[in-house]
């Protein structure tokens, strides 16, 4: 029999189906279909031993560490409107995408260089009084003059957190709070 797509043509030149169902209660009937008979023994001990390795095993299969290509920030804010206008006027982001629902304005992605961060309005079904941006800083690392944004960020009426300063590590930062909390610290790259 030679091996010709599912099913086979025997030495007479007839065409042999194989009965239904025999796939399932025999996998190596498919492998010999598709294979002929040379290559079947070798893959039938493949398909035994890896199947057996991998029904066996108890230990979870090994995962390289994440590769992460990017990193996009999402947080929950109180008032949509005078987040975008802080993010955008006062640190130079741009709105790349904005979505409404019932007409109404319900989330922001803003970009700034390869950096992403969404606003999403909040619906306080968890209290209006609940806490937001505490124990986090966002590090937005920049080529640009820390100087000249800083000032930027005072000409949109944003209070600076601290001036741009020496870090201890090395670099400059300037750091800055928004609206509903949440830290932001802009540095020197490198």
């Amino acid at each position: 029999m030679t091996g010709v797509g599912i099913g086979a043509e025997d030495n007479s030149g007839m065409r042999v189906r194989p009965q239904r169902g025999a796939y399932e209660r025999e996998p190596e009937a498919l492998l010999r279909t598709i294979c002929g008979g040379g290559l079947l023994l070798y893959l039938a001990d493949f398909w035994h031993s890896t199947m057996e390795d991998f029904m066996s095993s108890t230990e979870p299969a090994a995962v390289a560490n994440l590769n992460a290509v990017g990193l996009s920030l999402s947080f929950t804010v109180n008032d949509l409107s005078k987040s975008v206008q802080f993010y955008t006027e006062g640190l130079g982001f741009e709105v790349q995408e904005d979505h409404e629902s019932d007409g109404q304005l319900r989330f922001v992605q803003l970009k700034a260089g390869a950096v992403q961060i969404g606003l999403g309005q909040d619906d306080f079904a968890k209290g209006r009084d609940r806490l937001k941006g505490v124990g986090f800083r966002t590090w937005i690392a920049t080529s640009q003059d820390l100087l000249g944004l800083a000032e930027r960020a005072k000409a949109a009426g944003i209070t600076l957190d601290s001036e741009p300063e020496e870090l201890p590590w090395g670099g400059m930062a300037f750091a800055v709070t928004d609206p509903d909390g949440f830290k932001v610290s802009i540095a020197s790259a490198g």
